[in-house]
């Protein structure tokens, strides 16, 4: 075997990392994240000059506004999903916020697919 992936169709759940962090022009994710809206249409775009992951997938909307990233042990294969010209669509989004303390989550099903 050849060690290379099967491109097929697929659905992974992604929780989103790196919510609480600023992006590196100073703004904030976390504000971006409460500003989403459920019809916002979330943008998968590859970070190969990431200094802390080559394959890193940054998650956006409205073209260019970072609210994290696709987890670090996925993010690998996500690239070369996306690399691989298969389509995606990103559906049940969740942002859920704790009742004690500050946890802010967001969460979301992606489905890679030659019929989207």
């Amino acid at each position: 075997m050849s060690g290379r992936i099967k491109f097929e169709d697929r659905v992974f759940y992604i929780s989103v990392r790196g919510i609480r962090f600023e992006n590196s022009d100073g703004s904030s994710r976390t504000e971006y994240l409460l500003k989403l809206k459920p019809n916002d249409k979330l943008e998968l775009v590859k970070e190969p000059d990431n200094i802390f992951d080559k394959h890193a997938v940054k998650i956006v909307y409205e073209k260019n506004l970072q609210i994290g990233y696709v987890p670090k042990e996925l993010s690998s294969i996500i690239s070369e999903y996306l690399e691989s010209g298969l389509r995606y669509e990103i559906k049940h989004l969740n942002i859920s916020r704790a009742e004690i303390g500050y946890r802010l989550s967001c969460e979301f099903n992606l489905k890679f697919s030659k019929e989207i």
